[in-house]
């Protein structure tokens, strides 16, 4: 029998380990093993099982790959998280790393931020601020069902059972590799049907697909984009000194504590958040009744808008609409005249309106609507327009 190849050997790891899959870690693990494979001297994976498989040396080896880690820039919590895929994939492949693990000297964790928990005001401003119609569905998504953002961005629209109000997460994109269900409130259900009715989503799509390529997801570093400049726009930017106090995992938090004070089974909350239930879990089998009186009580807890607004109050939020758009197109016709004039916030801070649409189109910051584009295309039309109106200002003087 000949020697496996990297594939395979990766190939079997991750069928022990499906939550790894997805895009964002499985770039990771790559990652971790060539750079494994890079200090140890080695050529293939199979090289390396062999080299350590009487753990001669490790400890060296992985303190190499720590240390180049470092060189990175990577910060502490990064580091652990490769190191900890590497260890797995070795440990799944019979070498011990037991012994290793302690000679290695390994970076300490960072303080840990000071998260602050939005309360239903927050929640509501957030929502109405946002000018993208797919943050403020995710905002919505991420509070009233406890999902982690990488969870919900992968979802599709075929996980979604209106039929029986839950969301049926496949164990591929779940954190543990385990699938699991979450109960849809009312007033989630109608943002969500209203949501891919207006995007026209089919039901293999992704429920957030990527603009630019909807065969694809949101990117993540976009998602963070438009989060951080709408915190930005209406006041809730504080930070400590880690990083912005109020980030989308919080929402992850403000579903947690919302049903903790209304008293929700605690192995239900943690079931629905993907949580290990240990050995409480497998003595734990509550009725469909049970699970219908808890979810009754989740929905009084999580509604963020409350009742269906009067026609009047519907009829006035399309008015505001209309003049959000009337002034926007004013704002981006003044800021093309005169863009050295127009400062706008952006995750690096402010920046005239040109610079910022040339860092759009180099892919550093994701603009939202209004008098920004809303594709490469329509920034390259904006930024030809800008040239021309130069080129008239200079002749004129």
């Amino acid at each position: 029998m000949g020697v496996p190849s990297d594939d395979l050997l990766l190939r079997d790891y991750l069928s022990f380990r499906p939550s790894l899959r997805v895009s964002g870690r499985l770039y990771a693990l790559r990652k971790a093993l060539e750079l494994f494979k890079e200090v140890s001297g080695c050529v293939s994976l199979s090289e390396v099982l062999e080299k350590y498989r009487g753990g001669n040396d490790l400890h060296k080896a992985l303190q190499l790959f720590v240390s180049r880690l470092e060189g990175e820039g990577l910060k502490p919590k990064t580091i652990l998280f490769y190191y900890w895929l590497l260890t797995s994939f070795l440990e799944f492949h019979d070498i011990d790393c037991s012994k290793a693990n302690k000679k290695v000297k390994k970076p300490k964790k960072t303080i840990a931020r000071i998260d602050k928990i939005p309360d239903i005001a927050m929640l509501q401003k957030m929502i109405y601020a946002s000018k993208s119609r797919r943050l403020r569905m995710l905002i919505q998504l991420l509070a009233q069902t406890g999902l982690r953002l990488n969870e919900a961005l992968q979802l599709r629209v075929s996980y979604i059972d209106f039929e029986n109000n839950l969301i049926r997460l496949p164990g591929i994109i779940c954190k543990n590799g385990k699938p699991r269900e979450i109960p849809i409130i009312r007033e989630l259900r109608e943002s969500l049907q209203n949501y891919i009715k207006q995007n026209n989503l089919q039901p293999n799509s992704y429920l957030f697909p990527n603009e630019e390529d909807p065969s694809k997801p949101w990117r993540k570093k976009s998602v963070y984009d438009r989060w951080y400049v709408t915190l930005e726009r209406i006041g809730l930017n504080e930070r400590d000194d880690v990083g912005y106090m109020l980030h989308p995992h919080t929402l992850r938090k403000f579903f947690k504590t919302r049903l903790e004070m209304a008293n929700v089974n605690r192995l239900l909350i943690m079931s629905w958040m993907g949580h290990d239930l240990g050995t409480q879990g497998a003595y734990f089998y509550p009725s469909q009744k049970d699970i219908e009186r808890e979810v009754r009580k989740m929905e009084e807890a999580l509604t963020i808008f409350g009742p269906i607004q009067s026609s009047e109050v519907q009829d006035l939020h399309s008015r505001v609409k209309q003049l959000e758009d009337m002034i926007a197109r004013m704002l981006r016709q003044y800021a093309i005249w005169h863009p050295e004039d127009v400062t706008v916030p952006t995750p690096y801070g402010d920046m005239n309106y040109e610079e910022a649409i040339k860092r759009y189109l180099k892919g550093e910051i994701d603009l939202v609507g209004g008098i920004f584009p809303k594709t490469s295309r329509e920034a390259k039309e904006i930024l030809d327009m800008i040239r021309r109106e130069k080129l008239k200002n200079k002749r004129r003087h």
